[in-house]
């Protein structure tokens, strides 16, 4: 009976200062601080920017010229702005495209369709620790476009010529136009102005591109186009008829240098239509 009560009290006593019981599992003491478990576990970095050279079919690369992103993507960019990234891209990364509705597609042939200016969010997910330069040799987990989504609500106007002068001062673009879309012709027309007009374009939201000799699509900057150079420029109006020098206010959406001339006819074809 003593003996019991003895075993009892022991019990008790080993209860009240943390003794397990014979047989209870041990618990485990934290090998490492909280603090640096956290700083091991994988971030979610979204870089924001927009395509510097239309990657095409099957390309393992992206060119992005990067300008923002989420707050652990920024940080990481630090004070680098619109500077071009490579990107490498792998077979697992998921390809999305989005639409005038904002609603995503998976797109697994997105790279063949991409073209130079194309808003994108490329999504890498890596080590807290990592710099940019590492984070960027890490293959997306995901690369979403938004150019449907972001294109300029309205209707497209669409000028062909040769580049007569640019002034980089007041943001124009002096253009012989030679070749135009419907609509915006019959704004010339209509004015009965001279084929030689100027264009405005905004440094921040006009984007510029350059096809190479090779048929390759790269950023541009407004200083590099020289006379003579063909040049597209394209803009948007909610109005078809919207008259000639209400246009020539619009800052251009885009300005093409030395554009292949099956795209611009393609580009034509598709928005001919007056009331398109």
């Amino acid at each position: 009976m003593r003996v019991t009560r003895t075993a009892a009290a022991m019990l008790a006593l080993s209860a009240a200062i943390g003794v397990p019981a014979a047989g209870a599992a041990k618990p485990k003491h934290p090998t490492q601080p909280a603090a640096k478990v956290a700083a091991k576990a994988p971030v979610t970095y979204v870089f924001r920017g927009v395509v510097a050279q239309a990657p095409g079919a099957g390309a393992t690369q992206l060119y992005v010229q990067l300008n923002g992103g989420n707050k652990a993507a920024t940080l990481k960019l630090g004070t680098i702005d619109n500077s071009t990234f490579i990107v490498q891209m792998a077979p697992t990364t998921q390809l999305v495209s989005w639409s005038t509705t904002n609603v995503p597609t998976a797109s697994p042939a997105l790279a063949t369709t991409m073209q130079v200016g194309d808003p994108v969010a490329v999504t890498i997910v890596g080590a807290r620790n990592a710099n940019i330069t590492q984070l960027l040799t890490t293959a997306p987990t995901r690369i979403d476009d938004y150019v449907l989504s972001t294109k300029p609500h309205g209707r497209l106007f669409l000028f062909h010529g040769q580049a007569v002068s640019v002034d980089t001062v007041n943001h124009t673009v002096t253009v012989n136009v030679t070749k135009t879309n419907w609509r915006a012709g019959y704004a010339l027309k209509r004015a009965a102005a001279s084929p030689v007009e100027t264009f405005k374009y905004d440094p921040s939201t006009t984007v510029f591109v350059h096809w190479t000799a090779k048929g390759k699509a790269q950023l541009l900057t407004p200083d590099k186009i020289v006379a003579g150079d063909n040049v597209t420029i394209k803009l948007f109006s909610t109005n078809y008829d919207m008259h000639l020098s209400s246009l020539l206010a619009i800052s251009a959406w885009r300005v093409n240098d030395h554009e292949p001339m099956a795209l611009v006819n393609k580009a034509i074809a598709q928005n001919n239509a007056h009331h398109m």
